[in-house]
Order: C-alpha cells, then structure tokens, then sequence
C-alpha cells in the first residue's frame, strides 16, 4: 500500500535528503463538467540539485495533465510551483473521488533509477451535488478538565442550492449523564461553509460523547464523537499486610481511580527478585471508590533479608506501578515504600476483628467481675 499523505509530506532517509510536496489545497468540491486548477509545490529543504517527475494514479488519473511531466531543481532552489489541470469527466457520480498525484526525485549523481525517492499525494475532488447536501463535523479541541476549548461544528453544503439548517449539539458525560446542550440555526449559500464555535470546558477527568443532530429539508444528519478528557489512571492508596501464613504473606490493596466511569478488569501482580509472583483477581474500579484487591508473597522458600519487590495495577485502559521494599527477620515481616508515597499498615488482626477488641476485652472484664461475686455469694 501507497503512503498517502493529505497535506504536506516529507521523506527523508537517515543520512540522506530530504523531499516534499505541499498541496495548495487536498480537497476541491467542483460542479459536474466544471475543469479544475492545481497547484503543487515541489519541496527541496535541503538545496540541492535534483530532477523530479510526476504522474498521477486512480480513478481520474487520465483527467489529470500536467503543465510539465518533469522539473529540475538547481543547486540553492529550495522549492518551485508546478501546474496541472483537471477535466471532470462527464456523467462523474457526486460526491468524493480520488487521485492520487505521484512525484518521484532523483537526486543529481545518484545515477541509478534506484535511487530515487517517491512522493504521494491524495487529493480529493467532491463533485456538486444536484441537489442541496449537508457535510458537517464536530472537532473538540478541550481535552483536559478545567481548561476552557471549544466544539466547532464545521458544516458544509456540498449541492447546487441555499440551504437552511438547523443543528443541535450535546456535549454528556459518561460518569453521571449530564448534558450540555447548544442550538443554532441559519443558512448555508451552495459550495459554502459554516463554522461555528462553541465553549467547552470538561468539569473532570473522564470518558464524554459529543453528538451532533442536522436538520435540513427534512432530511437529518446525526454525528457522534467520543473524547477522553485527560488520562484514565490508577492508584495505590494504601497497602495492608498481615503476618505470615504457612510462608504466605497476604496483602491487601487499596485502588482508585480518577475517571468518571468504571475502568474495568482492574487486576495487580507481584514481581521481585527472587519473589514467586502472584495475581488478583479482575475487577471494575468505579469511580469514588477504594476497592481492595488481593494478592500474596510467597516467603516458605526465601533466606532471611531484604527484597525488592514490584506492584503493578492494569488495565486495558491505565496502568500503574509501585516500588517496595520486603524485609524478613527470624520473628517479623516488614514491607516499606521505595518509590511513590504509600501509605503502608501492618495487622496482626483482621481489621473486623481488631476493631471488636476492645469491646470483647471489657466484656469478659465485666463476666470475671459478676463470677467472683457469684462466687462469693455461694461459698460460706
């Protein structure tokens, strides 16, 4: 396949010159039978002497002629114009078609057809439509929460005819589904264009849907566009550990995530030197949440001593990773953050468990008070 380039291409090889070719414009909408004016220019960065030759391929290819089929390029010339004209064919269907406009340089002393290097531009024609034609798209340009951009709306009339619009605009987030809303009408002249640009500010870091609903002589047009504010990302909030097992240390994570909808098929791994790995399980990070995953270091096999370990949190969407360190003594476990700040608690306990303490020592201080009265109550 062709490398195809829609406004301006460059080749250069590592050690070698530099080509290009820069369309005066890649998109041309014509009326049926109409003949069209191109313009080329041929790119030379460098200055240096070179020959060029051109052809074109594709459908209208045998419509295309060039003032010259070939230029060269003087020692210091860095760039030149080059002509060519396009007789639209009759009974040419509306709507887009392409030609692809082929330049090939030889620099001088290269000798050798080899040598060359090949240039290729696509340029499309759109022939008028018979009839009144709406085109429109939606470009965002805000994709960081907090910073103002826009929505442009960028519609066009393809057809022979006035045309009057009326299009509504929908900018949702995907967290919560609120919406904002944007109305405008008016009338777009044939072959003409209207751009409209409308504020846009992202409230927070996450997944929105931009959709664009045309009404035009009964007819509608309905566009939608996803676009991510920010970066999806994952965190380690908090890292509990517990005494080892049977040589199992199990540890307990906590995750959250920035984004506005679930991230899913979270999951953590546990690599080190010398470290079995383990795995948790997927799961779906919602946004606001700590949610804990589980996973484990295997320590039956490993001498006493310090080892360093890593936490990866992925997804297909973010990843993340946390550096550790793992000490183990003769009557103790310890595990302490290398890299990131992260909060890191050891239990001996289960957290359940642990909390009910306090009430399960004073209950049985209670009971040991009412037996030794009992008990003297009973005994002479």
């Amino acid at each position: 396949m062709r490398p195809i380039l829609l406004l301006v291409m460059l080749l250069s090889l590592p050690g070698a010159l530099a080509y290009g070719i820069a369309p005066g414009s890649s998109e041309y909408v014509v009326a049926p039978g109409q003949r069209l004016d191109v313009r080329l220019k041929l790119l030379n960065p460098e200055g240096t002497a070179v020959a060029a030759r051109f052809s074109a391929e594709g459908e209208l290819a045998p419509s295309l002629l060039f003032n010259v089929s070939d230029a060269h390029l003087g020692e210091g010339e860095r760039e030149r114009w080059i002509q060519a004209g396009l007789e639209l064919p009759e009974g040419l269907d509306p709507g887009p078609h392409v030609v692809l406009i082929v330049s090939r340089f030889l620099p001088s002393g290269s000798g050798t057809v080899a040598a060359s290097l090949e240039v290729v531009h696509r340029m499309t024609v759109i022939v008028q439509y018979p009839y009144p034609y709406l085109r429109a798209t939606l470009t965002p340009s805000a994709h960081f929460p907090g910073i103002r951009g826009e929505l442009e709306l960028l519609m066009e009339n393809l057809g022979n005819a006035t045309l009057p619009f009326d299009a509504h605009a929908l900018i949702a987030d995907l967290g919560d589904n609120r919406t904002e809303s944007h109305r405008v009408s008016g009338d777009i002249s044939a072959l003409g264009s209207q751009s409209l640009r409308l504020p846009w500010a992202p409230s927070r870091q996450g997944d929105y849907l931009l959709s664009g609903r045309f009404s035009y002589l009964g007819r509608q047009l309905d566009l939608t566009e996803p676009v991510e504010a920010g970066s999806p990302q994952l965190n380690l909030s908090w890292v509990e550990y517990r005494r080892p097992s049977n040589g199992i240390v199990p540890l307990r994570l906590g995750v959250v995530s920035n984004w506005n909808v679930p991230l899913e098929r979270v999951h953590a791994s546990l690599t080190g030197d010398g470290i079995p790995g383990s795995l948790s399980a997927d799961e779906d990070i919602h946004p606001g949440e700590v949610h804990p995953l589980l996973l484990y270091v295997e320590t039956s096999g490993l001498a006493l001593g310090e080892y360093p370990l890593s936490i990866l949190l992925a997804s297909e969407r973010a990843s993340a990773s946390y550096d550790f360190s793992l000490t183990l003594d003769e009557d103790a476990v310890r595990l302490a953050p290398t890299g990131a700040a992260v909060h890191v608690r050891y239990r001996t306990l289960s957290s359940g468990l642990e909390s009910a303490l306090p009430l399960v020592i004073a209950g049985l201080c209670w009971a040991s008070i009412f037996l030794v009265e009992w008990l003297k109550r009973r005994i002479p």
